[in-house]
């Protein structure tokens, strides 16, 4: 069995900042916690929820959302790849409540001709991130998602 400390740590991540140079970040297992089960009390998460990650799983933010998941015993639902009609049919089977994305996602998912034929009723969250979302354009993927709480 192997054993660790809050201290030690749990992912060597690189990001741009603000400069766009790639920097180590060194996050501890205390961090990581900490910071996931606040996003995922904050939002309701619960053993119920279905996450959908279509996205990879390289970035910060997906693994927000699987850590999360383990936390609260939710279930992740991965993609191997972004496909705006697949992904609203797997929506729909998979009765899925979270769905993460970038804004760009967002954009090809409300685009889907036909898309009021898909039922999206079970999402509930939806969260974005790392790029601007205009505020007309997220009025217009909220009218064909649903107001989902972000």
């Amino acid at each position: 069995m192997v054993s660790f400390k809050k201290d030690d740590i749990s992912f060597l991540i690189y990001t741009g900042g603000t400069t766009g140079f790639p920097k180590g970040v060194l996050v501890t297992h205390e961090a990581r916690y900490s910071v996931d089960k606040s996003w995922t009390d904050v939002l309701k998460v619960t053993h119920q929820e279905r996450i959908f990650l279509p996205m990879p799983l390289f970035h910060l933010l997906p693994w927000h959302a699987v850590i999360g998941a383990f936390i609260k015993g939710a279930t992740v639902i991965l993609a191997e790849a972004f496909d705006p009609e697949d992904s609203l049919k797997l929506i729909q089977r998979e009765r899925v409540t979270f769905l993460l994305g970038v804004p760009t996602m967002d954009f090809y998912l409300s685009a889907v001709t036909w898309i009021e034929r898909y039922d999206l009723s079970s999402l509930r969250i939806g969260i974005t991130g790392g790029a601007v979302f205009p505020e007309n354009r997220f009025e217009e993927v909220e009218r064909k998602l649903g107001d989902l709480n972000c």
